[in-house]
């Protein structure tokens, strides 16, 4: 069988009082194929861990459940659970409980792409039971799990819960002739790497189990741009309560790779971005505001300080500028000066980073939604540079067209 997705020594430590779950990106499936999985899961609280197989992802303008499939694996000391949505409740339709002992490799033999049929194996890979998904009463899945032959991966973990995923394996049957990488020349990795040039774009840990993924990353960047920093409602509970174990897993993963680390975004006031309920909304004075942003900002960077090489800070403060009100937190809560305070605090705590003030649709002198954004970001970082303020680099970012 051809091996197309490997998944090793997954561990997800959700210390959040609240679930925390990610979805990967689609795994094309065009023959009938084979998931082998190790998997464990610790819970307290009434916690849970499983990973999940989406057959139908969500939709957005939609309930969460609406018209999706998936299949959830949650793993206990001597059985696991498969557990189906047919995206017509917001509760699991059918639950089957297979004896098994999770500590031991398992398998789900798919009989065809579209898995209406498969079965269990165990280590030994002994049968342990078929199931017929379009046969179940009651279940709607008369196509198959995954009838776009396409699988959504991920997980999911309740709070307080620990899911360890030793290894995912996911193996076809060849379906034409296999051809070796037939790379020779080196990558734009090595030839930016030469010159002292860094080289990025968005890094997901969650996909390095695909190995075009992982070569492709590998191959071409040595810097990974790091997002899980954008939206601090993930690990920001209170005003002096930081819990940053995910964030960790996934800057320690990159390091480990071999990347330089830029944390996008340090900052960002846009209302889009998840804030914790008493930030959101508390009732704070100007300097209380002030006070609790210089808190975050300095907690954060003292936490990372030379693991993060590179800090993005004040994110698209200049295009929402344009906006009187209601568009930018910080500016409302603080002034614009919010900007200079947060870019100082960062190169203080952390002089040997760079700092990089970016923005949107601040690309181009031509059209009338770039031109404005980039004079008015030219003549503020002349202004702060002006000052004494560390601006190292801007950050060019293309929204909108001409």
């Amino acid at each position: 069988a051809q091996t197309i997705y490997v998944l090793n020594d997954l561990v997800v430590d959700n210390k959040l009082d609240r679930g925390y779950d990610s979805d990967w990106g689609a795994i094309p499936i065009d023959s009938p194929f084979t998931l082998s999985l190790k998997m464990s899961s610790v819970n307290s609280r009434g916690g849970w861990g499983s990973l999940k197989f989406y057959g139908k992802p969500k939709s957005f303008g939609k309930q969460w459940w609406e018209g999706i499939l998936r299949m959830d694996i949650f793993p206990s000391s001597n059985s696991i659970q498969l557990a189906f949505r047919d995206g017509t409740q917001d509760t699991f339709k059918t639950t089957i409980t297979v004896p098994l002992n999770t500590n031991q490799q398992f398998s789900l033999s798919f009989k065809d792409p579209q898995g209406k049929t498969f079965a269990v194996l165990d280590q030994n890979r002994r049968e342990l039971r078929t199931i017929d998904l379009t046969t179940i009463p009651g279940l709607e899945m008369k196509e198959g799990l995954f009838p776009e032959r396409k699988i959504y991966p991920g997980f999911s973990t309740g709070p307080h819960s620990k899911l360890t995923v030793s290894s995912m394996i996911i193996q076809k049957t060849p379906s034409g002739r296999f051809v070796a990488d037939a790379q020779v020349q080196p990558g734009l990795r090595e030839l930016a790497t030469q010159r002292g040039i860094r080289i990025g774009t968005e890094w997901w840990l969650w996909q390095l189990w695909d190995k075009r993924y992982n070569n492709l990353m590998s191959n071409n960047f040595n810097t990974a741009i790091i997002s899980d920093f954008s939206c601090p409602e993930r690990f920001w509970s209170s005003p002096n309560t930081y819990d940053f174990s995910i964030v960790d897993n996934v800057v320690d993963a990159a390091i480990k790779q071999g990347y330089v680390v830029r944390a996008s975004h340090l900052n960002w006031g846009t209302y889009d971005c998840d804030r914790p309920d008493w930030l959101a909304k508390g009732k704070f004075s100007r300097e209380e505001y002030r006070k609790i942003l210089e808190t975050q900002i300095k907690t954060i960077v003292n936490h990372f300080k030379g693991r993060v090489t590179e800090w993005s800070v004040a994110n698209e403060a200049i295009a929402r500028s344009f906006c009187n009100s209601g568009c930018d937190f910080w500016a409302d809560k603080i002034g614009a000066e919010y900007v200079e305070l947060v870019l100082r605090w960062t190169k203080e705590l952390d002089p040997n980073s760079t700092i990089i003030m970016n923005d949107t649709n601040n690309h181009s002198l031509r059209g009338p939604v770039a031109r404005p954004v980039t004079l008015r970001m030219l003549d503020t970082v002349r202004t702060l540079r002006a000052k004494g303020v560390p601006v190292d680099a801007v950050g060019l970012h293309r929204q909108s067209t001409f």
